[in-house]
């Protein structure tokens, strides 16, 4: 280890900031299932389960500690643009910049999904998961995966999560792995009463939709607030847990992360249950603050999964345009594409350059032939990123894995490079000598989620996201006066405590901002929620406030525009 490194270490630059307990979130949730959280960090041995949850449907959630077309090597075209990533930065090999009370690193983000199509995945996985140590932290989702473990497991599920183990080596530790459940073994199981029976006489198995993250040993102790949730959608109402989404959260010094992995429902035709299912998952995941999706709050969100959205071409048509490489013919028919250009699918989320062949329906133990008697070939496994409004996750490779012949779907990675702001000082007990200010707030095309009786009001709910979730605060604004929900306006200001902190880190931070609308009976109803930044926020006298417009986003669609002034005071 380099004297740089092990200077910085010392340092414990991360570590000071992060209170007792903070990597493991205790905050009680509502759900449907919940395990007894465990608080304190990880094993000093750097040892963290694994889990796997299950549940009877709906939205679940634990609080468990845990801490060709398209060729190309993950270890050579995958790799981070900062070589080694994280330790590459810190011995001197990448990007960081030291700022008073924080410092902004570079790590390297690597995001894989595959639909294992139900059988043994090769022995070597480092065509897809590439060489390990090249990143900084790694999320892995399958789909389907449930096969026949190797001798020496008892299940699949401890079968995948030690291949993936072994694959990464002693440098990497799981922040989290888990799995969605139950699953039917029989699709005969069509109701809600036949799927219990089931249950009752054992004919359940773990489900095939499975997520780990795992971060470089050194990064590790800088990782805090792992959380991680579930949503299940598809047969018996979601009961089955055959499709549905996983989400591990976290930070990284002050940034948070999130990577969802998903299946959505099967069959061209089915696009329309598709965007229900993204809206169920949006509305299930629920890591975080409570009252906001996870999507709306996290700094930088991964999605990626079997997302089964299909080419609107024949078969024919397909193959011709993957003979002459022409990969624009086939992704403007792309379904995903469509929906996200008439934001009923994936809003504001952003995909790299396809430039490789249609990854399913692939014949199992072929490189590049499809299986396309029933199913025209298509782009189902994808990996798109968002990112609050002045950050950015820079996307260094996108590509498809065609030497892996085992399944029906081909794998696909992505590699980011994302910017981290690490606190060198904590905030928890700094004095609060400063408010930030929003005012003069009125929205634009609001729409309600369902008619209201009596004239509703709405009002703005604000919360800042720090550090630590004990910093987050709440202000209200004042009962709306005019306009209509169309176009309701705010005639009072929104304070938020803000506790004192170098300008430089002001402008990292974003206040989180949610409409809601308030029944005469109390019972409020989502309008719309979003970040606003506070790059560019100079406090003190005279500092004038800056105009901010900001997308509102509810259960992951557009639902209006939230405008208004914010300032230091």
């Amino acid at each position: 280890m380099g004297a740089k490194l092990e200077k910085y270490l010392a340092e414990d630059v991360f570590a000071d900031s992060l209170p007792a307990g903070d990597l493991d979130d205790t905050r009680a949730r509502t759900s449907s299932v919940r395990t007894t959280p465990r608080s304190g960090p990880p094993p000093t041995n750097g040892a963290v389960p694994t889990d796997a949850d299950g549940a009877s449907g709906g939205s679940r959630r634990s609080t468990k500690n845990g801490g060709s077309s398209g060729v190309g090597s993950p270890a050579t075209n995958g790799s981070s643009s900062s070589a080694g990533g994280w330790l590459s930065d810190l011995l001197g090999g990448g990007f960081s910049t030291r700022l008073g009370d924080m410092e902004r690193q570079r790590i390297g983000v690597y995001v894989a999904t595959w639909n294992v199509g139900n059988s043994p995945p090769p022995d070597d996985l480092s065509p897809w998961l590439g060489a390990a140590g090249t990143h900084d932290v790694y999320a892995v989702g399958v789909q389907e995966c449930e096969y026949e473990p190797r001798a020496g497991f008892a299940t699949c599920e401890e079968d995948w999560y030690s291949t993936l183990s072994e694959h990464f080596g002693a440098g990497y530790l799981p922040v989290r792995q888990f799995t969605i459940t139950p699953l039917t073994n029989d699709n005969a199981h069509q109701s809600c009463e036949d799927f219990f029976k089931a249950m009752a006489a054992g004919l359940t198995s773990p489900g095939e939709i499975r997520m780990s993250v795992f971060v470089r040993r050194q990064l590790h102790p800088h990782v805090s607030c792992v959380e991680h949730s579930l949503q299940t959608c598809g047969r018996v109402n979601g009961l089955s847990g055959n499709k549905g989404g996983l989400c591990v959260s976290m930070r990284v010094g002050d940034t948070a992360l999130a990577f969802i992995n998903v299946h959505l429902n099967a069959h061209a035709e089915n696009w329309e249950r598709r965007n229900a299912d993204l809206v169920a998952i949006n509305e299930g995941l629920r890591n975080g603050i409570e009252e906001f999706d996870v999507i709306n709050q996290m700094a930088h969100v991964f999605f990626f999964g079997d997302l089964n959205y299909r080419l609107e071409l024949t078969t024919e048509q397909v193959k011709q345009a993957v003979a002459r490489r022409d990969w624009d013919a086939l992704l403007r028919t792309d379904q995903l594409r469509k929906m996200q250009r008439e934001g009923s699918a994936l809003f504001g989320f952003q995909e790299g350059t396809i430039d490789w062949a249609p990854t399913f329906k692939m014949k199992k133990g072929s490189l590049d032939q499809y299986n396309s008697k029933e199913r025209v070939p298509s782009y189902c496994d994808r990996v798109l990123v968002r990112s609050f409004d002045g950050l950015a996750a820079q996307q260094t490779a996108y590509r498809a894995v065609p030497e892996v012949l085992t399944s029906d779907h081909k794998p696909v990675f992505a590699a980011f490079d994302v910017e981290c702001t690490m606190l060198r000082r904590p905030l928890c007990g700094r004095p609060c000598s400063r408010q930030l200010v929003l005012s003069n707030l009125h929205g634009e095309a609001l729409e309600a989620q369902s008619s209201v009786e009596g004239g509703a009001r709405s009002y703005a709910y604000v919360s800042a996201v720090f550090v630590s979730p004990s910093l987050n605060t709440a202000g209200q604004s004042g009962v709306a006066s005019g306009g209509t929900l169309a176009a309701p306006s705010w005639s009072g200001e929104v304070h938020v405590a803000l506790p004192d902190m170098a300008d430089a880190l002001v402008d990292t931070q974003h206040v989180m901002v949610a409409v809601r609308q308030k029944r005469r009976a109390c019972v409020l109803e989502r309008l719309g929620e979003a970040a606003v930044s506070l790059a560019g926020l100079r406090g003190g006298p005279g500092a004038a406030p800056r105009h901010f417009r900001v997308q509102l986003m509810r259960s992951g669609l557009p639902c209006g525009f939230l405008c208004g002034t914010v300032c230091v005071r």
